[in-house]
């Protein structure tokens, strides 16, 4: 492992990048027909560990967003496309890489970092914890198909009304932590599919809320995958849009933040059924900077106690009072490591909720801590 090369992976890498893809993920494909027949340009974030003789042992992928945290916007690094191929497994090939990943993100200024994991267990090892749940929904058609639209209802094709979208989209972003702030050819890019040849959907409701959403024919599902509304008043209006499919389709499955019960918008809670996904985890790459930013109550004033062991920097006891951070000598008020303070900064969980964790400490100033760290939105709707 220490004669391996780290570095990006470049054009020349094609056949190294096809071969890992098909073994790490158990994809069949003719490489050297696909090296021949296709222009492969690598993903500009993408990183992988050579052996001596060039073979490519394992990558991973960066790709960097911006995301809205207690009213700021701030840079989040978006991980993915984590592989590595069987006979290089369990040698630290991703610890090497994550190490330099983990050391750039903060030296460019990330605050956080976030990514869809195989594994809650593996990913804990670097620091990331479950701060993004959502409600995954399924719910049955026929039920949706007495409402009725009151507001303009039109279709767009993929690529259409971008600016449109992203306005949309970022003025209901900002309401949860973690979701992301679009750029227009990032909406291009999530709401993408053509309506007759890829059977996905794209609506725009009045002027301020639009559906994406692909059929899944011979499963009678329809599946949403992206939606915005300036206003809760859009939900039924979206809702019964789906329900205008359902002669051809049975259910449609639709990802809401926690916070949002569709349960209240439905004639009957038989016909809708609600579990919680955990496929997202985030870790903080910035401690200071994440407490600096915190939505915190006037006049509080307490110390916190962070162990990281994936980022140094973070490390020691910070003084946090609203809108500074600053690293103290004084006892900690609190003490936890990095996913905890992921947990309770964000506020997937308050303090109280987490504090039978076997790395969370109160020492004192209880009650301006409680009052910090509360509950709060968190819903991350982009994939990558």
């Amino acid at each position: 492992m220490e004669n391996f090369t780290l570095r990006k992976i470049a054009p020349e890498d094609a056949y190294e990048v096809y071969s890992l893809g098909a073994l790490a993920w158990i994809n069949p494909v003719d490489i050297d027909k696909r090296v021949a027949e296709e222009k492969f340009t690598p993903h500009g974030g993408a990183l992988g560990l050579f052996t001596e003789n060039g073979e490519l042992a394992a990558s991973i992928t960066e790709e960097p967003f911006t995301v809205n945290f207690d009213g700021n916007l701030v840079p989040m690094n978006g991980i993915a496309g984590v592989s590595t191929k069987p006979e290089y497994r369990y040698g630290g090939s991703i610890r090497r890489i994550f190490s330099y990943i983990l050391r750039q993100s903060f030296s460019r200024g990330d605050v956080f970092s976030a990514l869809f994991p195989f594994s809650h267990k593996f990913y804990r090892k670097f620091g990331y914890e479950v701060c993004c749940p959502s409600n995954k929904y399924a719910i049955e058609l026929d039920m949706l198909a007495p409402m009725r639209l009151s507001m303009p209802l039109r279709r767009i094709e993929c690529g259409e009304e971008a600016p449109l979208l992203t306005e949309i989209h970022n003025s209901f972003a900002k309401k949860y932590n973690m979701c992301v702030h679009r750029t227009e050819d990032r909406s291009r890019n999530v709401n993408r599919g053509h309506t007759y040849r890829d059977l996905v959907n794209h609506f725009v409701i009045g002027d301020g809320a639009y559906i994406t959403f692909k059929h899944f024919e011979s499963e009678g599902r329809i599946e949403v995958r992206d939606w915005a509304f300036t206003s809760e008043k859009y939900i039924p209006e979206m809702l019964a849009l789906l329900g205008r499919f359902s002669p051809m389709m049975k259910t449609a499955e639709i990802y809401c933040p926690m916070e949002l019960p569709l349960e209240a918008y439905v004639e009957s809670t038989y016909k809708i059924t609600r579990t919680v996904d955990y496929g997202i985890m985030s870790r903080i790459v910035n401690a200071q900077k994440a407490l600096e930013l915190c939505s915190i109550p006037e006049g509080a004033d307490f110390t916190v106690s962070v162990s990281d062991d994936g980022i140094p920097q973070n490390n020691g006891v910070w003084r946090v009072r609203p809108g500074s951070c600053v690293r103290t000598d004084a006892p900690a008020d609190l003490e936890c490591d990095i996913r905890t303070l992921a947990l309770i900064v964000l506020g997937t969980w308050d303090l109280a909720s987490v504090s039978g964790r076997p790395d969370v400490r109160i020492n004192s100033n209880e009650e301006t801590l409680k009052k910090t760290f509360r509950r709060k939105p968190v819903f991350l709707n982009d994939t990558f």
